[in-house]
């Protein structure tokens, strides 16, 4: 009874079949809430992502809705811009520019790059037996007295490191974007070049199912 037994629904504007597998989710875990984020939508698997699912700390792991894209990340970086260096803030990007006028060539090195990731990552994925294994330091925290004492602390970040060495694999989708943002200066905008990439671990998710 009461808050920890009432199960919450906050809609985004989803669609009717999302509204289905969100209803479904908390009309079957009691005290959860899921939120549809800006982002929802139904991948091409077939299953819904974007939104956020909270409950109490006793439900079961199986209750919670866990994709199969567990560790998926989208990453995007800045690329620097050396042709930038004493001209004024709103000049045109000349390595994007550059790229926009070779595309042929940027789609081979981009191909030739996720190769390479492919070829490393080749019996080296990432897995389960590559986290780090705390029970002993676990252990040296009940004999020390806690983790406020600053030599378990320093014996805590050196048993941190992965146990096993492993490699990026095969992202889903790779690619250079480029767009006018607004930095520091609010009355202009700068021509900026990005990288970005969606995917991640994709053996290790297979083998958490």
């Amino acid at each position: 009874s009461g808050q920890s037994n009432r199960r919450q629904l906050t809609h985004l504007h989803p669609a009717a079949d999302e509204c289905d597998v969100y209803t479904s989710l908390v009309d079957s875990c009691e005290g959860s809430a899921i939120r549809a984020m800006p982002n929802h939508h139904i991948n091409d698997n077939g299953d819904v992502e974007g939104f956020r699912f909270t409950c109490d700390s006793n439900v079961w792991a199986t209750s919670v809705p866990i994709g199969r894209r567990l560790f998926y990340r989208h990453t995007m970086v800045e690329c620097d811009d050396a042709s930038a260096q004493g001209r004024i803030p709103n000049h045109e990007n000349q390595r994007a520019l550059e790229l926009l006028m070779e595309r042929g060539g940027l789609r081979d090195k981009l191909v030739k790059i996720v190769q390479d990731i492919y070829r490393e990552s080749q019996g080296c994925e990432a897995s389960f037996e590559c986290m780090p294994d705390h029970s002993d330091v676990v252990e040296e925290e009940d004999r020390m007295g806690g983790m406020g004492n600053r030599s378990l602390n320093s014996y805590y970040v050196r048993k941190s490191a992965d146990c096993k060495e492993w490699k990026p694999e095969m992202p889903l989708s790779v690619g250079v974007y480029h767009a006018y943002v607004k930095g520091f200066n609010k009355d202009s905008r700068c021509h900026k070049l990005f990288l970005a990439t969606s995917g991640g671990c994709a053996s290790l998710c297979d083998q958490y199912f």
